[in-house]
């Protein structure tokens, strides 16, 4: 996962935001790609997959199976390719077509090769990332005759103009930039090891005041608010991975600490989400710590680079004890707002 880099570790309190937003900006470029296998690079084993199962979705009984399986799934929208088909096997689902077993055993090789290549999460997702495509899957299947299989292109999102996919077999190209009116599923490598559903999170109609206004606790910093205008995420991987970092530097030159918070649930743009007050955003700060702390928004992706979202540098000392403060963005990337609390 890739980390915020400075090229010093030095830190002179009066130019801190100068030299932070330079040398995060300019490292918004440079993160470290996860070095996938060349096979899988070029789609020989997940073009074959996504052709075959395909096929497979053109038959109504497989069809209405893999819907059951999305629906039931814990997290709505994402199933383990492997444990699918494994299940459909036991139920004897398509018992006289070998091809299933051919899949099944084909799914296996690629992610042994994944296992080999020390991939983080050697797993094959299905995920039906559209929101209107997940609702048609859940209703009558008379609504539907065909289903797309997509793949993830694995690429940075700002490179990709087209998405591989097919249909009954045949292979078809959509749009990177808007999804299909056909329901797709998408075959991707999972971002996040666990399946387990968001936890649900307030959205504000209007933005709250703090409820224990005035009460000092001790010196606790966080966000009881955010709200992101621009996720960076395409349409092809579903609900964002937003993440918050954290960096306090403490009064020794060069001594910082840095911490990460990924904030599930976060998932829809221009909406504000009440975090709670507190929440795991809380920072302890005491006089050991400088005036200036920096909060970097980010949005998770992997196997590519993750992607700046907001940068905020406030001078923790300087926030009231009562009420919430709006976060200043700082540098060019302004697609994240927040609100900061001092307790």
């Amino acid at each position: 996962m890739a980390l915020i880099l400075f090229s010093s570790c030095s830190v002179n309190a009066e130019t801190l935001p100068t030299s932070i937003i330079e040398a995060s900006i300019s490292n918004k470029d440079q993160h470290r790609l996860i070095e996938l296998p060349t096979e899988i690079i070029e789609h020989q084993y997940l073009e074959g997959l996504a052709a075959d199962l395909s096929s497979f979705l053109a038959d109504k009984e497989f069809r209405r199976f893999v819907s059951a399986q999305i629906k039931a799934s814990p997290k709505t929208n994402t199933i383990v390719l492997r444990e699918a088909l494994a299940t459909a096997l036991r139920q004897g689902l398509m018992e006289s077509d070998n091809r299933l077993f051919r899949l099944q055993a084909n799914v296996q090789q690629v992610e042994t090769i994944m296992e080999d290549s020390a991939i983080p999460i050697p797993k094959i997702n299905l995920m039906v990332p559209v929101l209107a495509h997940r609702e048609l899957l859940e209703s009558s299947e008379d609504l539907y005759e065909d289903l797309y299989v997509a793949i993830d292109p694995l690429t940075d999102e700002s490179e990709v103009k087209s998405i591989t996919a097919f249909s009954n077999g045949k292979h078809l190209s959509l749009s990177a930039n808007k999804p299909p009116k056909i329901p797709t599923i998408v075959i991707t490598f999972p971002e996040t090891k666990s399946l387990d559903p968001e936890y649900p999170l307030t959205i504000l109609e209007e933005l709250e005041d703090e409820a224990k206004k005035g009460q000092i606790v001790d010196d606790f910093v966080g966000l009881p608010n955010i709200l992101i205008t621009n996720d960076n995420e395409p349409w092809y991987r579903g609900s964002p991975e937003i993440e918050v970092r954290f960096r306090r530097w403490l009064t020794e030159p060069g001594v910082f600490q840095d911490t990460q918070v990924e904030l599930k649930g976060v998932n829809d743009e221009n909406q504000w989400y009440s975090l709670g007050d507190p929440n795991d955003t809380y920072q302890f700060l005491d006089n050991r710590y400088q005036s200036l702390i920096e909060i970097a928004v980010w949005e998770l992706d992997s196997p590519d680079s993750d992607d700046f979202v907001g940068l905020f540098i406030p001078n923790w000392r300087s926030l009231p004890f009562g009420g919430y403060t709006d976060g200043t963005p700082l540098g060019a990337i302004r697609d994240a707002r927040i609100r900061l609390d001092r307790d």
